[in-house]
């Protein structure tokens, strides 16, 4: 999905965060007017009729293809926020694997192994998660909903969830409890991809963005968690520190900032 179009750098692109929308990057874009073309990589489920995607190697497959139909030929540069920061390491050694060149590799605060966390993720998380994401409900609400949701069947507390949102919200975002059903299944099936996925192999260096985790310290996060990608590289990477926090980093308050790293390290990679 082309964001931006202007610019002769080489392109940019993004794989989306779990819940497979590209809205995300929608800000961030904006900033890349006239320097080089931002694209986005969104979830296959979304359109009338798609179905899901059946592997994880499916989801790489389909978004390379994506990839090579806008740009057919490297250098290029990939990058993912979140979960899409696997997709987007997949992606890049897949292009090297066919013998094109990859400049820059991107990673928005994650770690290269992704299943011990798609494995605590429940039904009644994957639809908070969306509904906070969504601005359906607050962040002080989830454990108040967990609790209240868990024991109900999946279409009663999806239901729940809708018909306790800001109907002024609701209205905004076209929602109904039809659409909202269709993209907590799609965000499940992203969930269950991420669970059978283990990284190997390696590619040339990544450069990891990193902010205030979901959990711990930002050192904790660094050392413990994110230092990992060092096994699947064959040159030292570079870990960059952003402001904000996982949910936040390219928020309205926070994306005048990283947007400037980002493009600082993209020129840096791609000249």
């Amino acid at each position: 999905m082309p964001l931006q179009v202007t610019g002769d750098g080489t392109p940019l692109f993004c794989v989306h965060p779990g819940l497979g929308e590209v809205l995300v990057f929608v800000n961030l874009a904006k900033y890349f007017t006239g320097e080089r073309p931002f694209y986005a990589l969104r979830a296959r489920g979304f359109g009338e009729g798609e179905t899901h995607f059946e592997s994880f190697a499916d989801m790489v497959s389909t978004y390379v293809a994506a990839i090579r139909r806008a740009q057919p030929s490297g250098p290029y540069a990939v990058a993912g926020y979140s979960y899409g920061g696997a997709v987007a390491f997949e992606i890049a050694k897949r292009l090297e694997a066919d013998g094109d060149q990859v400049d820059f590799v991107g990673v928005f605060n994650l770690p290269p192994r992704i299943s011990d966390r798609m494995n605590e993720i429940t039904f009644t998380d994957g639809a908070i998660n969306l509904a906070l994401f969504l601005e359906l409900i607050d962040a002080s609400d989830i454990e108040r909903l967990t609790t209240t949701l868990r024991p109900l069947p999946e279409a009663d507390q999806l239901a729940h969830l809708i018909d306790h949102a800001p109907k002024w919200r609701l209205t905004e975002l076209d929602l109904s409890v039809e659409r909202f059903t269709a993209w907590v299944h799609l965000a499940q099936s992203m969930v269950h991809l991420g669970r059978t996925y283990e990284p190997s192999g390696s590619v040339g260096q990544v450069k990891v963005f990193y902010c205030t985790p979901l959990r711990g310290t930002k050192e904790e996060w660094l050392e413990g968690q994110l230092s990992h990608w060092d096994e699947f590289t064959r040159h030292p990477n570079t870990y960059i520190e952003v402001d904000g926090e996982h949910y936040t980093l390219m928020s309205p308050q926070h994306v005048q900032t990283f947007q400037a790293i980002l493009r600082q390290e993209l020129a840096r990679a791609l000249g």
